[in-house]
């Protein structure tokens, strides 16, 4: 078990205080707001496919579920093995269809 320790800096000098707070390990997300406003970094995608998401604005399932396969498959480094861990990854969330379905029909 960790644990947070408070440093209080005053004149340049830093004093430690008494253990005030017990960390653990983060294993699972909880979010309790509508589905489709759920942040894409709470669905346990890969840090990187998270953040290639992001650097194009898909900041939420909702986002990411109105793109097709085809306009993701644009972006630069998301490939097609990248497209069936999001697709999977959506599956076991409880995001759309399993088995490779496609995101969305397109618009």
């Amino acid at each position: 078990m960790a644990w947070l320790l408070a440093v209080v800096v005053k004149n340049g000098l830093a004093y430690r205080r008494t253990p005030i707070l017990s960390l653990t390990k983060v294993t699972s997300w909880s979010y309790a707001g509508p589905p489709l406003q759920r942040p894409i970094d709470t669905i346990g995608l890969q840090i990187r496919i998270t953040n290639l998401l992001m650097a194009h604005e898909i900041l939420t399932v909702g986002n990411l579920l109105a793109k097709s396969d085809e306009e993701l498959l644009t972006y630069h480094l998301l490939g097609h093995i990248v497209l069936k861990h999001i697709k999977e990854r959506l599956a076991a969330e409880g995001y759309g269809p399993k088995g490779g379905a496609p995101l969305s029909s397109g618009s």
